[in-house]
């Protein structure tokens, strides 16, 4: 149910986050304070979306060997201008049949 004159839904979720940053005191006579501070308001609105994201799967034998054969950690070098993906193809895991298909 939509509240009128608003784009946000029932089942969103609302968060508000308050505090006081950067809070000093200054003595500016004998019987005087000047207290400073910053007043902090984060205030979020998280809608809940529903979306399909695994479209299918295929379900095969484990090849124990190939398994084993794979190195239990990899270490890489990033270059400049590497991409996450980029690195992800280089490393045997995601080559062959385990290769990721969109």
């Amino acid at each position: 149910m939509q509240r009128p004159g608003s784009r946000y839904y029932q089942k969103s979720i609302y968060q508000l986050d308050a505090g006081v940053d950067q809070l000093t005191a200054v003595m500016t006579g004998a019987d005087t304070v000047e207290v400073k501070g910053v007043a902090a308001l984060d205030f979020m609105i998280l809608e809940p979306v529903q979306e399909t994201v695994i479209t299918g799967i295929k379900e095969e034998p484990l090849d124990l060997k190939q398994l084993q054969e794979l190195p239990g950690i990899v270490g890489y070098i990033v270059q400049e201008k590497d991409s996450l993906w980029d690195i992800a193809k280089k490393i045997s895991y995601y080559s062959g049949k385990y290769r990721y298909h969109q």
